[in-house]
This record gives structure tokens, C-alpha cells and sequence, in this order.
């Protein structure tokens, strides 16, 4: 009797590939995403703007915090924050308050420094409550930054710790560090303790969303990839939204903090609700604890499972426990991340991904920072702009679902360098149209964005997946930082971000041409599976 080898991608499909188990697992992913979108973005709330002036104590009475006021025209230089006209009147305050200032009290011939300022928003952030202005200013705008920086230092780190260990010890770890490290972070006493805890929970957060987003695609057969793909993408966009309007009603920062990290407690559930990834324990030599996933994975789709596939699992169960791991080398001893880098097929691929990942990094973020900002309450703004992120997500579904990995990365890509450059050339005639054309360029970088995770999950290795990835993600981080840059360059060549922005998105399309398609492909779980995609 012939033997029936052992096929993963077979084997779900016959489970069903989005059946009730998986449908599960994915309503489990919800809470993680939700919680590393607030993750992402609550320090927008937190570090608050720089919307202050200077308090003039003979005219600001106790009553009176308006941020703007009629006698701010003889009482401070016009456009400065810091500094106020010397006051030379006598101590008898009570002459000048409550709207009786009179700018003879005031020397406009001399200026001097702020010791009390008046801020714009009643909300409490850093801002207010550490005294970041000024000289200061600098403190405040440097915590993005260190977020950034926490998360191009350990995201490396996170892959390895991923593919030895597995995605799900990876994310509850995480997960649970993250929200006590960033529950610690409400309770600081001075600035510096908040940095310092601000970068901690960015480097336990920083594994979170890659391992969500593994673990829920190793679930899935080929043709459900882009479905599961597209989910976890837009359960991050309405993390986003959902941010916003909590923001919006807890003005607190300290309270926002304690709201949105304290319910990483709940992931402790984990445990025992989420199984491990059955490719990771494949690929580890767990055959059996892998089977018993399948099988309860069976059990939970109401699926009796064909004889044939029975044989198989049951002749694969008792296989050595290295099988898996065997490459073109032939030995089951090497350390997998040494024979990858042997691998020149490897190497060149995660190369090109690197260039596109910064790409998406640089590109996204620069045309966020140079787009015309929307007026009005900066919580509705901050929705409005999350919303945005659908449409491209779900477009982005449809593109990867009818036409081919690289086609919908280039086609993308092509798309967000010619609105990047065409931008300048039509800036002059009208500015409307400037918008309209970042517009469309956001949404294009948005697409090439999740195209780029679900195909470099495709492209590599069950044993090395999160650690390419991780690495990919960390030069998109790096691309990030360099974005916010860019307005010091328009200030000498103004037209050179956007040719920057549409010169990485062209090489990056071109790029492409390079990798191999992954359409409709089983995930590779060797090495050899890996170099052989495309062949």
C-alpha cells in the first residue's frame, strides 16, 4: 500500500481553511490588535501639542484661562510663546485685572522670559503637567522618536525569541509586559520616568502585532491568507478610531494610560483559549501536540477527517523529529539562521523586502507630516484620518485576491510615486488638487503596506519567518524616523520630499520584478521549500 505523505495546506483544507475554528482564533486576535493600535498611537494623546503662551499674572486673573485674550497685543511680542514685555507698574495687581490691563504698564522696548504660561488644551499630557515648554520643547517631541528607536532595537530580537519559542509565548509575553510596564508609566513622578517607561513598553510591545499576525496566518490554508491578512488590518485601522473617541472623553492622561494597558490582564486567558502555531510546532519536531491542534481543529469545524488523511497524520506522528528541518545542505543539526544566509536566493529577497519596508516606513509617514493638516478638534481629526485607512485595506483585499502577489505590490507602489511627483507639478495651480493627489498617494503606500506583510510572510521560512519579518519591520521603523526630517530639506529644495517619496516608491516597484510570486502557494516550512518558490 502506498504511502500518503503528509500535506499541512491539504490537511486545512479539508478542516475548512476559515471554519469555525479559525473564525475563533481570529475573534481572539481582536483584542490584541486592538490593544497595540492603542499602544501605537496613545502618545499623540498623552504628549499633548504645542499650544501655549506666556501667563501675565497682572492680567490673567484667577478666573481666567483663556487662551486667547485682547491685551496679549501690548503684553507680549506678537508670535512669541516665551517671552512677555516687561512689566513696570506698582504691586497693586488688583488695578489690572479683570480686563482692565493697560499697555502703559507694559515696555514694549523690553522683552523679557516667561515663568508661567496658560495652555491651549484643558486636557492634561506631559505637556502641562512636566512644564515642556520653551527651552523644554525639545523633551516633548522626543518620545515619539524614543518609541521608534525601542522598537528598531528589539524587533530583531522579538523574531528570534518568536522562532525559537513560538508565536504564542511571544505574544502573551509581550502583551503582559507591555501592560505593566505601561500602567507603571501612568504613575510618573517627572519626565524622565516617563521616557525611560515610555521606552520599555515600546520594546515589550514592539513583537506584539508581528506574532498576532503570524500565528493567524500560519492558520489558515493559501487561499484564506489575504482574508485573514486583510482582518488583522483592519482591526488595527478601528483600533485606531475606537483610540480616538476614547481619547476624546478621558482628557487624563494618566487615566488614558490606566484605560487602554490594564486590559492586557485579560490576555492571561490565553493560555488556554489560543493554540501554538501547528507550522511553528512542525517545524520544531512537535508532530503530535501539532496533530492535536489539527484534530481538535477538526472536532471544532463538526469535520470527520477522510481515512486517507488519517494515515497520513498517523505515519507522520511517529516521523524524527527533524524531518521538517532537513534543507538542501543535508544535515538537521544546523542552525537554520546560518544556512539562510548561505542561501543567495534568501539573502537577495530579504534585501529587496528591506528596501520596500523602508519604503512603506518613509512614505506613509513622510505624506502624513506633508499633507495640509484638517482643522478643527484635533480627536476628530485623528479619527477622520484613521477612517481613511479602510478604504485602502479593503481595496487591498480585492487586489490580492484576483491578481498576483507582486502586481498588486507594484501596482501600488507605481501609483504612490507618479501622485508623489506629479503633487509638484500641479502644486501652483492648485493647492486642492495637491491634497487630492496626497490623498491618493496615502492611500496607495496604505495598500503596498499590507500587500508587503502578507507577501514577506509568503517568502520565507516557517523557522525564520518572524525574524525576516521582524527585521523587514525594524527598517520600516527606521524609515519612519528619517520621514519627520523631511520638512528641514523642503526648506531648502521644497519640491525634494516629494520627489524623494516618488524616487523610493519607483526603485521599490522596480525592485519587485526580482521576487518570486507566492499566488495561491502553500507557506514554505524549509529552506528548500523557500528557494524553491517560483521555480
Amino acid at each position: 500500500m502506498e504511502k500518503i505523505e503528509f500535506n499541512l495546506d491539504s490537511v486545512l483544507t479539508e478542516i475548512g481553511e476559515f471554519g469555525r475554528f479559525q473564525t475563533q482564533i481570529y475573534i481572539s486576535v481582536i483584542l490584541p490588535v486592538l490593544l497595540v493600535s492603542f499602544f501605537c498611537s496613545s502618545f499623540i494623546f498623552t504628549t499633548g501639542n504645542l499650544d501655549y503662551r506666556c501667563r501675565i499674572p497682572q492680567c490673567d486673573n484667577a478666573g481666567s484661562d483663556l487662551y486667547k485674550q485682547d491685551w496679549l497685543n501690548f503684553t507680549t511680542p506678537l508670535g512669541s510663546k516665551c517671552t512677555q514685555y516687561q512689566f513696570h507698574g506698582d504691586d497693586n495687581y488688583m488695578e489690572y485685572v479683570n480686563n482692565q490691563c493697560r499697555g502703559q504698564y507694559f515696555n514694549q522696548s523690553n522683552v523679557v522670559h516667561c515663568h508661567e504660561f496658560v495652555y491651549k488644551t484643558d486636557s492634561l499630557t506631559i505637556l502641562n503637567d512636566f512644564d515642556l515648554t520653551c527651552e523644554k520643547a525639545w523633551k516633548l517631541t522626543t518620545i515619539g522618536s524614543l518609541k521608534n528607536i525601542a522598537e528598531v532595537v528589539i524587533l530583531p530580537v522579538t523574531g528570534i525569541i518568536s522562532d525559537r519559542f513560538g508565536r504564542k509565548s511571544l505574544l502573551i509575553g509581550s502583551l503582559l509586559l507591555s501592560g505593566i510596564s505601561g500602567t507603571v508609566t501612568s504613575f510618573s513622578i517627572n519626565y524622565w520616568m516617563y521616557a525611560i517607561m515610555e521606552f520599555i513598553t515600546s520594546m515589550c510591545a514592539a513583537g506584539i502585532y508581528m506574532s498576532v499576525f503570524i500565528l493567524g496566518m500560519e492558520l489558515v490554508g493559501a487561499n484564506k491568507r489575504v482574508l485573514g491578512g486583510t482582518i488583522i488590518a483592519q482591526i488595527f485601522a478601528v483600533g485606531q478610531v475606537i483610540l480616538g473617541f476614547v481619547a476624546m472623553n478621558i482628557t487624563n492622561y494618566r487615566h488614558l494610560l490606566r484605560t487602554i494597558y490594564l486590559p492586557t490582564a485579560l490576555v492571561l486567558s490565553y493560555i488556554w483559549y489560543i493554540p501554538e502555531s501547528v507550522r511553528w510546532l512542525m517545524s520544531k519536531g512537535q508532530n503530535k501536540k501539532a496533530l492535536k491542534i489539527i484534530y481538535q481543529a477538526a472536532k471544532t469545524n463538526r469535520v470527520e477527517l477522510s481515512n486517507s488523511t488519517l494515515d497520513s497524520m498517523y505515519d507522520f506522528s511517529d516521523n524524527e523529529p527533524d524531518r521538517i528541518n532537513k534543507t538542501v545542505v543535508g544535515t538537521a543539526k544546523s542552525n537554520p539562521f546560518l544556512l539562510a544566509i548561505r542561501s543567495r536566493v534568501l539573502i537577495v529577497r530579504f534585501l529587496i523586502c528591506c528596501f520596500c519596508w523602508f519604503t512603506n516606513g518613509f512614505v506613509y509617514y513622510g505624506i502624513s507630516i506633508h499633507a495640509v493638516t484638517l482643522a478643527g478638534n484635533k480627536y476628530i481629526n485623528f479619527i477622520l484620518v484613521s477612517v481613511a485607512e479602510v478604504p485602502a485595506i479593503i481595496i487591498t483585499y480585492f487586489l490580492m485576491q484576483n491578481f498576483r502577489r507582486k502586481w498588486s505590490l507594484q501596482l501600488a507602489m507605481l501609483i504612490c510615486a507618479v501622485v508623489c511627483i506629479t503633487s509638484e507639478f500641479v502644486s501652483d495651480f492648485s493647492p486642492v488638487w495637491k491634497l487630492v493627489l496626497f490623498g491618493i498617494g496615502k492611500c496607495a503606500i496604505s495598500i503596498a503596506f499590507t500587500v508587503s506583510y502578507v507577501y514577506t510572510t509568503e517568502l520565507f521560512p516557517t523557522n525564520l519567518r518572524q525574524s525576516f519579518m521582524s527585521s523587514c519591520n525594524m527598517i520600516s521603523r527606521v524609515g519612519a524616523m528619517i520621514a519627520p526630517q523631511t520638512p528641514l530639506l523642503a526648506s531648502y529644495v521644497p519640491q525634494l520630499p516629494a520627489f524623494l517619496f516618488g524616487g523610493t516608491s519607483m526603485v521599490s516597484c522596480l525592485l519587485v520584478f526580482l521576487l518570486s510570486e507566492t499566488f495561491n502557494m502553500k507557506l514554505p516550512d524549509t529552506i528548500e521549500e523557500a528557494e524553491g518558490i517560483g521555480k
